[in-house]
């Protein structure tokens, strides 16, 4: 009998004034809880939870790092929780102290806007990339070591992504752009394939936790999921129903997670061709009302932008078009 999954809507964080373009969570179980959100707003913000007295769950900003003259674009956490990794259409990664919230390197190499950036496992290696349509390579220090010259994407590089170290996986990290091609690349930065995987836009890359699957999504409102070891059709495909600004994976469920135009989309990724498994399981949607003229609700519907899981898959993310992050609680039962 399958599991019975129940997703409980918990709270709100609020303290963005744009859209919120990403949200992190520590992906170590055994370290504290930490949540950060980037914004159109050119805010990072560092998020304390609390449960409120009648159980919902509320949050506060904990620390606001500023210093970022655009768009915050991306971010990326260290391995121990303590350092951030973050990327703004201010064309600059910034690399932060989350213990005093102070900048301690910045990167400002780049001539366009970076629309993506990425750590190594190891966190010794820093990749980005945007509208330069190639990609740069850095250390922690800030120091440029390389920049791509050749395979380079035709349009823009909307997202980059590092392959966790897996045994009998050789590591890889993956780039996609709006020329629609897929590009995966090994550690020395040779390129292993290249193909076109959308018929236009790709908006986002993620990899799971086993290193096996690459999912892709975009305009086209095409979710494909690729296996690694055969990469000349997915392995999965659904169709989202609206345009995919960014996806994640469960990190224990077969489950993948798409932030869509429509709301927040999940699929149980399924061997079997059955109408219901390409049907998500669920989709959460956020909406407001407001009183208008003659005392009328007007109801408005907000896109959701970014998606992140904790590190048990516990509480799902979803970052939307005004400014707000919903929490949800996520529970299977048998």
């Amino acid at each position: 009998m399958a599991n019975q999954v129940e997703f409980k809507q918990l709270g709100y964080l609020k303290g963005h004034g744009d859209w919120v373009t990403t949200i992190i969570t520590n992906q170590d179980p055994t370290l504290p809880d930490i949540v950060i959100s980037g914004s159109r707003d050119k805010s990072i913000l560092v998020w304390k939870l609390f449960k409120q007295p009648d159980g919902d769950l509320a949050g506060q900003p904990r620390k606001q790092l500023k210093g970022h003259s655009h768009f915050v674009s991306d971010l990326v956490l260290s391995n121990d929780n303590k350092y951030l990794l973050s990327a703004s259409w201010d064309k600059e990664l910034r690399f932060w102290d989350l213990v005093n919230g102070t900048c301690t390197n910045r990167f400002v190499g780049n001539k366009k806007e970076i629309f993506t950036c990425a750590m190594s496992p190891d966190n010794r290696q820093i990749l980005c990339g945007g509208a330069e349509r190639r990609f740069k390579l850095y250390n922690v220090k800030a120091e440029e070591k390389l920049t791509q010259q050749t395979h380079l994407h035709s349009d823009w590089i909307s997202s980059v992504r590092y392959s966790p170290i897996i045994k009998n996986i050789q590591p890889y990290f993956v780039t996609v752009g709006w020329d629609g091609w897929l590009k995966v690349w090994n550690q020395n930065f040779t390129i292993r394939f290249q193909f076109k995987a959308h018929d236009s836009q790709i908006n986002s890359v993620a990899i799971n936790p086993s290193g096996e699957y690459i999912a892709t999504g975009g305009k086209d409102k095409k979710l494909y999921i690729w296996n690694i070891t055969d990469l000349k059709k997915p392995a999965f495909e659904y169709d989202a129903g609206g345009i995919i600004n960014q996806l994640a994976f469960h990190p224990q469920q077969n489950w993948i997670v798409a932030a869509t135009e429509n709301g927040i989309k999940v699929w149980q990724i399924s061997q079997e061709e059955k109408a219901e498994t390409k049907t998500p399981i669920v989709t959460l949607d956020h909406h407001t009302e407001t009183l208008v003229a003659g005392g009328v609700k007007k109801i408005q519907k907000h896109g959701a932008v970014s998606v992140a899981l904790d590190a048990n898959g516990a509480k799902l993310y979803g970052g939307f078009t005004d400014g707000s992050i919903l929490v949800w609680e996520v529970s299977t039962k048998n």
